[in-house]
């Protein structure tokens, strides 16, 4: 039973914990109470001072009325009209402007009695007398129920509220101070620094969780581009190294032994063109990142090209067996320069890593609303460690399987991944270390971006 009421807790806490709350509806929350309590607490003084005010305007009516009845009925009588005022804190004043009399009754108020003075006019005897009755004792009162003294009261409020509204948005609003003075703290040197968690369950926590997968984007591209730059500096080093050592062979000996000259010659002809080589692959891949590499779809028979391609092949491929298994007839929309770079691409690989007299086969059939073009070798394989990052740019994988391989960059397949991808194909491997590897294409045959992976 205590575990079922804890579970209970538990999942109410957690509901409670990823329930959010907008800064829209904070800010109206606390303007509306802020106002709320404005309009309660003005109405409520309103209420108050109109009852106050009531009931000692109605006591200085009745004590008017009590005069004006004396008057009326006692003139020239007994009654003490001062011990009456001094017990009511009240003062009375009598006049008859007709004879000129006017009397007063205890102590005259110093203040204002506005709102809390009662005027009555008595006719007897021949004579009209005017009676004006103030109180004394709630003269403050008289002043604070003013309608200016009110509104004043009414704008401190507001003031206050403002001051309060400030306050409570500058606290609000100090995680997008603290977000600003982190992000212009970051910088192309240090891209480590990430926006402090911010625990409000609403749009600014959105915000800093957004801003910090943005820097880890930023910093994983970044982290690439120096990566890119580095790896492209070691791979032009090692030609230019072999170019320079083979140019000063060449100063001393190459025209005393013609061996030493043509061996020097053929080899930085050679180093060239693998410098060459590399050097249009980084600007391919360039122009890639930069999207000014365009695809021209085309209709054309992918049958035909994989023949040109295996026919190719077969005149450089030396002691390798080149075989095919292609489906006749078979079109797709796409680019052809770029599709037959990437089969070729592949086919230069196998050639480099299968050993003669081992084959290499050239498959093209239809496979769903694809034509699936394959390279199958029977060289080294790949390792399971190494499988899974044989597109990335630059990667090689063990040492001891491109010992032998001069000219091996690391980008052939980076290239074939981009043009595959940028068809809305698929590309995968299949290998395993000494059974030969297979890079399968599948390339859409109406030109549209694959819908599913196989």
């Amino acid at each position: 039973m205590v575990r079922k009421m804890i579970a209970v807790f538990e999942r109410a806490r957690s509901k409670r914990q990823n329930i959010k709350f907008s800064i829209a509806l904070k800010a109206t929350v606390l303007y509306t109470a802020m106002f709320g309590f404005i309009i309660a607490v003005s109405a409520g003084a309103l209420s108050w001072a109109m009852s106050v005010r009531t009931m000692h305007f109605q006591n200085i009516e009745r004590i008017s009325s009590f005069v004006a009845d004396h008057v009326m009925h006692e003139r020239g009588g007994s009654f003490n009209f001062e011990s009456f005022a001094e017990a009511n804190n009240v003062y009375i004043e009598i006049r008859d402007p007709k004879s000129g009399f006017s009397a007063g009754f205890g102590k005259k108020p110093a203040g204002n009695t506005q709102g809390l003075e009662s005027l009555r006019q008595v006719d007897t005897m021949g004579s009209r007398f005017f009676i004006k009755v103030s109180d004394r004792e709630n003269i403050g009162i008289a002043g604070v129920l003013t309608p200016v003294t009110f509104f004043a009261a009414i704008l401190a409020l507001l003031a206050a509220a403002a001051v309060s509204g400030a306050l409570l948005m500058r606290k609000m609003m100090r995680p997008v101070y603290q977000m600003t003075r982190t992000a212009r703290s970051i910088s192309a040197g240090d891209l480590s620094r990430r926006i402090d968690p911010v625990h409000s369950r609403d749009e600014l926590q959105e915000l800093a969780d957004t801003f910090n997968e943005m820097l880890d984007r930023i910093q994983e591209a970044y982290n690439k581009q120096n990566r890119f730059v580095s790896d492209a500096s070691h791979e032009l080093r090692t030609p230019l190294s072999v170019i320079s050592g083979y140019a000063n062979l060449l100063r001393r000996w190459g025209n005393d032994d013609r061996e030493i000259r043509n061996e020097s010659v053929d080899k930085i002809i050679e180093e060239t063109d693998n410098m060459q080589r590399l050097v249009e692959r980084l600007l391919f891949l360039a122009r890639a990142d930069q999207k000014r590499l365009g695809v021209k779809y085309e209709k054309f028979c992918v049958s035909d090209l994989m023949d040109e391609i295996a026919d190719e092949t077969s005149l450089i491929g030396g002691q390798h067996k080149i075989m095919r298994s292609i489906e006749r007839e078979l079109y797709v929309t796409a680019d052809r320069a770029l599709i037959k770079q990437a089969v070729r691409a592949v086919v230069e690989n196998s050639l480099k890593y299968t050993p003669a007299g081992g084959s290499i086969t050239l498959s093209c059939v239809t496979e769903g609303g694809a034509v699936r073009l394959s390279v199958k070798d029977t060289g080294a394989g790949i390792s399971t460690e190494d499988l899974p990052h044989i597109f990335d740019r630059f990667y090689k994988a063990d040492v001891s399987r491109v010992r032998s391989v001069r000219g091996s960059s690391g980008l052939g397949l980076s290239i074939v991944k981009w043009i595959v991808e940028s068809h809305g194909g698929q590309l995968k491997a299949e290998s395993a270390k000494g059974s030969g590897t297979e890079i399968i294409m599948l390339i859409p045959c109406g030109g549209h971006a694959l819908l599913t992976a196989n």
